[in-house]
């Protein structure tokens, strides 16, 4: 077959464009370090690529929320440690307080203090984290989570939020930690049952906290301790007053300071001098009291000279 001159002139020139275009291309995966630059190059790699580039978009997302969760915990972390640095040195004052030698200016100073420490522990439970965030909120709700309702004729704090943190997970953190559980939960007594004095006690008789010796034993039943004189002997009884009936063992015992009642399964050790009339209240611990009640009815026992003086302000700071 004869090949005409221009036929191959056309194929010279076709041959020399593909290679100019293939030398394009290949300079340009060069410069971008690409293979693939559109998806027309190599559609399955443009759709494995695609969809790795989303995946890599959701990690960086991910890894985003998670440096912003960390921030957050670390927040809350700081806040916690100077609660505790707070609640100890709460705890030194309430030690200081129960000198014998204060009379009510000292103790005024004290309750001032610890009032000031009350605050400043509501102010760490409603701080916020950078981005606006309440670091003890729970699961979400108010913007001010720990509400103060304390004033005249007494009052109490409230949690606002939503009891409850989220879960970690591979690619979560939570955002914010569960302030009511924090805070709001604490036991009352010594988790079982609590142990009172009422204001008529005249003598200078308190307890300890109390123990639970014999679960299986317990009733959760009310029980009081009365002191009686009977003829110059000072004698304690002990009263179930669900049942009406004294517990056996405990009526009429001639009283020791430092004794150690032990009856239904629970343990109480009385001490101090009981006058003829004078009670311990036992009873069932109900539902958890908070941190900054503990603290208003320990600056409310210091202001209270009348009524909290001798051993039942020894018995409420004692509890605190």
């Amino acid at each position: 077959m004869r090949v005409s001159t221009a036929n191959s002139y056309d194929a010279t020139i076709n041959t020399l464009a593909r290679r100019q275009a293939d030398l394009a291309a290949q300079q340009e995966r060069l410069s971008t370090g690409k293979r693939v630059l559109r998806a027309s190059d190599d559609p399955v790699a443009a759709t494995l690529a695609e969809a790795a580039q989303n995946r890599l978009s959701r990690v960086e997302g991910d890894q985003r929320a998670l440096r912003s969760s960390l921030a957050s915990l670390r927040q809350a972390e700081s806040g916690l440690a100077e609660s505790g640095e707070l609640i100890q040195r709460a705890r030194e004052l309430m030690l200081s307080a129960g000198n014998a030698t204060f009379g009510p200016s000292e103790r005024e100073d004290i309750a001032r203090q610890l009032a000031g420490l009350r605050e400043q522990m509501i102010g760490v439970a409603n701080r916020q984290d950078n981005a606006g965030r309440t670091l003890y909120g729970g699961l979400g709700g108010a913007a001010t989570p720990f509400l103060d309702l304390y004033g005249a004729g007494g009052g109490s704090v409230q949690f606002l939020g939503q009891r409850g943190q989220q879960a970690a997970g591979d690619t979560s953190l939570p955002q914010s930690l569960d302030g009511e559980a924090i805070w709001m939960r604490i036991p009352q007594g010594n988790g079982v049952f609590t142990l009172s004095l009422p204001d008529t006690n005249t003598g200078s008789v308190r307890t300890g906290l109390g123990q639970v010796t014999n679960p299986s034993a317990l009733t959760g039943q009310r029980y009081d301790i009365t002191f009686t004189d009977v003829a110059g002997v000072m004698q304690y009884t002990v009263t179930n007053l669900d049942t009406g009936t004294p517990v056996a063992g405990h009526t009429g015992v001639p009283y020791q300071p430092g004794a150690s009642l032990a009856f239904d399964g629970l343990s109480v050790d009385v001490h101090g001098a009981a006058t003829s009339g004078d009670r311990v209240e036992l009873r069932p611990a109900t539902a958890p009291t908070d941190i900054f009640q503990v603290l208003q009815d320990t600056v409310d026992a210091l202001r209270d000279t009348a009524g909290n003086s001798g051993a039942r302000l020894t018995h409420t700071l004692g509890r605190a």
